[in-house]
């Protein structure tokens, strides 16, 4: 069925399923997102090639915000039962609890900016701390948005083997080279 995540196959078994496809895309989603370290990036791609661009962006929007609020969901429930969690022995655990509404939204904000930081983590994260479902979902919608949009652009590229993923690979780890240096210390 799905041929070791070859794009080409998944996306053949996506379209076969009709109507049920978005509802599948949906559930596979959430369940990428609840199990934290799986990437979407192929799921993204399936979706703008099988759904055309616009709806297959909105898909993946969809599948993913509901996915991180399971994931929340879930985190919050399990991770409560570490005794560690409990009495809040973390350092930056007492940190974070500490920060306002507003901070806590944005560093959500900024970690979904950033394609490559594993949603399991910022997810596990928000479980941790009190922010709101209401604040979490809004920060996902807005900072999934563009990475899902560069995921499904990629996925497509990917998908045609066209020299616009080549270049943007490339561009991604000249970024990524680039940002690595300067953070080293001097």
């Amino acid at each position: 069925m799905l041929d070791g995540l070859n794009l080409d196959a998944f996306t053949v078994w996506l379209q076969s399923l009709g109507t049920w496809a978005i509802a599948a895309s949906l559930v596979l989603n959430i369940v990428i997102s609840v199990a934290g370290v799986i990437p979407s990036i192929w799921l993204t791609g399936a979706n703008v090639i099988a759904f055309g661009p616009e709806l297959g962006f909105a898909v993946s929007l969809l599948g993913e915000t509901l996915g991180a609020v399971s994931a929340l969901l879930l985190y919050r429930r399990g991770l409560s039962n570490i005794p560690a969690v409990k009495q809040q022995r973390w350092a930056w655990l007492q940190r974070l609890h500490q920060y306002g509404r507003v901070k806590r939204a944005c560093l959500v904000l900024v970690a979904r900016f950033i394609p490559l930081v594993p949603s399991g983590v910022v997810n596990a994260i928000a479980a941790l701390s009190t922010m709101s479902m209401l604040d979490f979902t809004l920060m996902t919608i807005i900072g999934k948005a563009p990475s899902i949009w560069i995921e499904g652009v990629l996925g497509k590229a990917m998908y045609s083997n066209s020299t616009i993923f080549h270049i943007a690979l490339i561009i991604v780890v000249i970024v990524l080279i680039v940002g690595w240096v300067r953070r080293k210390p001097s």
